[in-house]
């Protein structure tokens, strides 16, 4: 009869979430509502009712695609040992930062003589 009354209630809490609820979620619902039980149980329960949360993929950023068959460009640097003036040499480079609503791009330019951020764009 306990059991049945789980069932119920899990089935309920997940309708409520949509699917989205995996069996931690629903537990801790069943935790605060006072039912005995532990996490193990409310999977194994959802496991016999044939539900489960959906899991989305979390973003991956996109990144260069090496398999590709243009030339390479040598690496000009290698021809300098340090810098002499401003704006003689600039270097490059992008990163992601995540943020509330998914990924933004931070693009950024050095000046390596004097080793400052000239500029930036996300």
């Amino acid at each position: 009869m306990v059991v049945l009354a789980h069932k119920i209630r899990i089935n309920e809490l997940h309708k409520q979430a949509k699917g989205r609820y995996t069996h931690r979620p629903v537990y801790h619902h069943l935790k605060e509502e006072g039912t005995r039980g532990n996490r193990d149980r409310t999977l194994r329960l959802m496991k016999e009712l044939g539900i489960e949360g959906i899991q989305y993929k979390s973003f991956f950023p996109l990144v260069t695609n090496s398999l590709h068959f243009f030339d390479y460009t040598p690496n000009l640097l290698r021809e300098f040992k340090t810098p002499t003036q401003w704006n003689e040499v600039w270097v490059a480079d992008t990163t992601y930062l995540r943020i509330e609503h998914g990924w933004c791009y931070l693009a950024t330019v050095m000046d390596l003589y004097i080793r400052r951020i000239v500029g930036w764009s996300v």
